[in-house]
C-alpha cells in the first residue's frame, strides 16, 4: 500500500485547507494510507475531513490517521517520518496569509521556508532519499512584482512580502535537495484557486470586492422584486376591492329594483282593489 504524508497548518487554528482535505480524500480513493501532520490547537477542526474518517462521530481514522507535530520542530518531523515512513510528502503547510506574514515575518520564514528545509532534512536523516517522492506546495507570490503577463516557469521571481521570501526559500532548497541528494522533488506553482471548502478569510480583496457587488446587485434585484411583488399585491388588492364594491353596489341596486317592484305590485294590487270597491259599491 502506498503511504502518502500531508503538511497541513494554519496560524489562526489547525486544520486540513481545502486543498489538503481535496488531496487526502483523491488519495483515499486511489488506495493510498494518508497521514496528515497537524498542529496543536485549542480550536481543533477537522470540519473539512470528518467525511474522511472510518466513523466520523467517534473519530476512528481507518486509512487516514493524523499525527500532531509543527514544521518549526525538527525533532517530532523526524519521529512522525520514521515511524510512517511515507513513500510520497505533499508539504501544504505554510502561514499563508500574505498581510500577516509583514506582521510575522520572523514565524513565516520559519515555518513557509525553514519548515520545507527541516522536512527534507528529516527525509534524508530517516534515510528515505531514494524511496520518497516530495511535493512542495509553492506560489504565485514568487513572482510577486510581475515581469511579464502571463506569468511561466521562466519568468523571474519578484517576492514582494516576507510570505513570498519565504517560499521563495523553499522553492530554491527544494530544487537544491533534488540536485544534491538526487530526491525526487518538485515544486507545484499555485496561483488563487477557489472551493466550497475555502476559508472566506483566505479570499482577495479583488474577489470580496466582486463578491460584495454581487451580493450587492443580488440584494437590489432581491428588493425590486420584493417591491414589484408587493405593488402587484397591492393593485390585486385594490382590484378586488373595486370588485367588491360593485358587487356590492350592484346587489345595493338588486334589491332596491326589487324593492321598487314589491312597491309597485303593492301598489297595483292596492289600486285593483280600490277599483273593485268602488264597482261594488256602484251596483
Amino acid at each position: 500500500m502506498s503511504l502518502a504524508m500531508i503538511t497541513a497548518e494554519q496560524i489562526h487554528k489547525i486544520e486540513f485547507k481545502h486543498d489538503g482535505s481535496y488531496l487526502a480524500e483523491f488519495l483515499l480513493e486511489k488506495g493510498y494510507e494518508v497521514h496528515g501532520i497537524v498542529r496543536r490547537s485549542s480550536s481543533f477542526n477537522t470540519g473539512r475531513i470528518e467525511h474522511l474518517y472510518k466513523n466520523p462521530q467517534a473519530h476512528i481514522e481507518g486509512n487516514m490517521k493524523l499525527h500532531y507535530g509543527d514544521l518549526t520542530d525538527s525533532t517530532c518531523l523526524v519521529k512522525i517520518i520514521n515511524e510512517v515512513k511515507p513513500t510520497e510528502i505533499y508539504n501544504l503547510g505554510a502561514q499563508s496569509h500574505v498581510k500577516i506574514s509583514f506582521d510575522l515575518a520572523e514565524y513565516t520564514a520559519d515555518v513557509d521556508g525553514v519548515g520545507t528545509l527541516r522536512l527534507l532534512d528529516a527525509i534524508k536523516t530517516c534515510g528515505l532519499i531514494n524511496s520518497v517522492k516530495f511535493y512542495q506546495a509553492s506560489t504565485s507570490e514568487l513572482f510577486g512584482k510581475v515581469q511579464e503577463i502571463p506569468q511561466k516557469e521562466t519568468t523571474p521571481f519578484y517576492p514582494r512580502s516576507p510570505y513570498g521570501a519565504a517560499k521563495l526559500y523553499a522553492y530554491w532548497i527544494v530544487v537544491n535537495f533534488r540536485e544534491a541528494y538526487n530526491l525526487f522533488a518538485v515544486n507545484g506553482i499555485l496561483f488563487n484557486h477557489e472551493s466550497p471548502r475555502r476559508v472566506l478569510i483566505i479570499l482577495t480583496n479583488i474577489k470580496l470586492t466582486i463578491i460584495a457587488i454581487l451580493l450587492g446587485k443580488e440584494r437590489k434585484e432581491k428588493k425590486r422584486k420584493e417591491k414589484k411583488r408587493k405593488e402587484k399585491k397591492r393593485k390585486e388588492k385594490k382590484r378586488k376591492e373595486k370588485k367588491r364594491k360593485e358587487k356590492k353596489r350592484k346587489e345595493k341596486k338588486r334589491k332596491e329594483k326589487k324593492k321598487e317592484k314589491k312597491r309597485e305590485k303593492e301598489e297595483k294590487k292596492r289600486k285593483d282593489g280600490e277599483e273593485k270597491g268602488v264597482s261594488v259599491r256602484r251596483t
